[in-house]
């Protein structure tokens, strides 16, 4: 009981800090994650916001309709497209960002999107759950490291920056996003919070402490929800593959080979690096150039950035081995 209250009070002191930095903002991408579900929940006045939620075929919906029963809002729009306004919306990511990493691009993708969409609606600023994975453990492969790792991370992004993707697609558009638990406030106070109020005790949940505060606010399916990631809770990832596969039944493949290696240098590893590739050559976006110094991308041959290739996604972990998004994954 002494730990759970523990940890409810750094929750309430994280909703005012959210309350503080949210007060002009009206507009909200909403997936019914934990992020985005704290920060509505930490809204004074919930019936003045206009919510966007980017619906694909992915669960995030589900759990957006679950919060939404019992909170009044102003407005709430769900946008839908169709594959081919889809394949629109990647050429507009391979041009402003210059990546083929299956991961980003589906995962801009619904970024763009929302925030698009606000747009239109009249939003000149919307407020998002950016920096909240970073600063309080939500990332899954974190769960089972030990508490000095897990001190440098936090350490790492609460004292340095963290990328922030929907504030990058934000800028580009035009619109300011508004990233709560990302300030400095926060940022200060995720290095003060025990681990025992980050992690729960069967080491199945980051977050724990916001969790406990949902469910404490009535709604525990979203606190225990397991995470997805925003390219497969909203869909677009599922999107994205019926894509490639119809692009891999009405092409032939083995010229689109040719065609990529020619002009990029490489083999892309899976069918969905091979359509992004192929998109950004008939969209005549130049791909990164080619480097072969040290840190140089065992996949691409691009520059990694911390053992990260921000081209095709891979990463090199610290005893060499290389990981990258595979056809398989989702």
């Amino acid at each position: 009981m002494i730990i759970l209250r523990t940890c409810l009070e750094y929750a309430e002191r994280l909703r005012k800090i959210v309350s503080r930095n949210t007060l002009d903002t009206e507009c909200m991408m909403f997936s019914g994650g934990i992020d985005t579900s704290f920060i509505l929940l930490s809204y004074e006045k919930p019936e003045n916001l206009m919510i966007f939620t980017t619906d694909l075929g992915g669960r995030d919906i589900s759990y957006v309709k679950k919060i939404l029963e019992k909170i009044n809002i102003r407005e709430h729009v769900i946008i839908r497209i169709s594959e081919e306004e889809y394949e629109d919306s990647i050429d507009w990511v391979l041009k402003n960002f210059k990546t083929i990493d299956p991961v980003e691009v589906s995962g801009d993708i619904v970024h763009y999107m929302t925030i698009r969409e606000a747009l239109k609606r009249g939003c000149r600023k919307i407020v998002s759950g950016d920096g909240g994975d970073e600063l309080f453990l939500g990332y899954s492969f974190l769960l089972s490291k030990d508490e000095r790792f897990i001190r440098e991370w936090i350490k790492k992004y609460s004292e340095g920056e963290a990328r922030l993707p929907t504030v990058e697609v934000g800028s580009r558009l035009g619109v300011e996003v508004v990233t709560p638990l990302y300030v400095e406030e926060t940022r200060s106070l995720a290095r003060e919070i025990p681990l025992s109020c980050l992690i729960d005790p069967s080491k199945r949940f980051g977050k724990y402490f916001m969790r406990l505060y949902i469910a404490e606010r009535g709604f525990p399916e979203i606190a225990w929800r397991t995470k997805d990631p925003v390219n497969t809770g909203s869909g677009s990832m599922y999107m994205l593959r019926r894509i490639v596969s119809r692009f891999i039944r009405e092409m032939n493949i083995e010229d689109v080979y040719k065609e990529i290696e020619n002009r990029m240098m490489f083999k892309p590893p899976t069918k969905t690096h091979t359509y992004l590739a192929w998109k950004m050559i008939r969209s005549s976006v130049d791909p990164p150039p080619i480097y072969l110094g040290e840190g140089s991308c065992p996949i691409c041959r691009r520059r990694l950035v911390n053992r990260y290739c921000p081209f095709c996604g891979a990463y090199v972990d610290e005893n060499k081995i290389i990981h990258h998004y595979t056809d398989e994954e989702f």
